[in-house]
């Protein structure tokens, strides 16, 4: 019995596996034609500042017949003017330098940018501090064409409109913190030409650096002049 047992294990050892070959599996032709639509928008995209992802290829029609070696894609209107969305390619398949047929796909594009988004609520009249912000990675179609990319924008700014937490904070919610208030006495540094003439004026309104305020001069009378960055405020005559 040990004789036989020792013969088979010799014939199980000497013999070479006779496993049969397994083929690599063939990409379909979704598969194929969704690699080569993603490949050629990404190549050929005109949005440039961010992040692009392109998802969703669907194939929307089209005849094929037999096999192909090659596909060639265009987009009929083009990508330069298109918007990240929706966007329709035409796929060439072609075998042997033969067309064999054309599909149409269509895939999703979107586009994401880094924006400043606020942490909390955000009231009006809140000054913005740095913990009160950070900078996060948004689809474009969410994103105002005022937003703010750069957390420093944002920090000391003073709250115009209030902000949901995680909302994009955009310049049209901010204001600079106004170096007069109203009411203040403020000095009015008048020029006209060469002559330069400071005198005592009340602000009529907050203004910031940089800002155009009206004043009352110590006359009564009214005018428009802009805030410097200190406090005092020009007026050309």
């Amino acid at each position: 019995m040990r004789g036989v047992l020792t013969a088979v294990l010799a014939v199980l050892v000497a013999a070479p596996a006779a496993w049969p070959a397994v083929s690599p599996k063939r990409p379909s032709l979704k598969e194929r034609v969704s690699e080569a639509v993603t490949g050629y928008i990404l190549a050929n995209s005109p949005w440039k500042d961010g992040e692009l992802v392109v998802e969703d290829v669907v194939l929307r029609g089209g005849s094929v017949e037999g096999d192909f070696d090659e596909l060639s894609i265009r987009s009929p209107s083009g990508l330069d003017g298109a918007a990240a969305g929706r966007v329709s390619v035409a796929v060439r398949l072609v075998k042997d330098g033969s067309e064999v047929g054309t599909v149409w796909a269509t895939a999703v594009v979107r586009l994401y940018r880094d924006v400043v988004v606020a942490l909390r609520r955000l009231r009006i009249n809140d000054r913005i501090g740095p913990g009160d912000v950070r900078v996060a990675r948004v689809e474009s179609r969410q994103i105002p064409a005022t937003a703010l990319g750069d957390p420093a924008q944002a920090v000391g700014m003073l709250v115009k409109r209030p902000i949901r937490a995680g909302a994009v904070i955009s310049s049209e919610y901010v204001k600079p913190e106004p170096l007069v208030m109203r009411g203040d006495r403020v000095t009015v540094l008048a020029t006209s030409g060469a002559v330069r003439i400071k005198l005592p004026a009340v602000a009529l309104e907050d203004g910031h650096a940089g800002a155009t305020i009206g004043v009352r001069m110590s006359t009564g009378k009214r005018v428009a002049g802009r805030v410097e960055s200190d406090g005092t405020v020009t007026v050309v005559f």
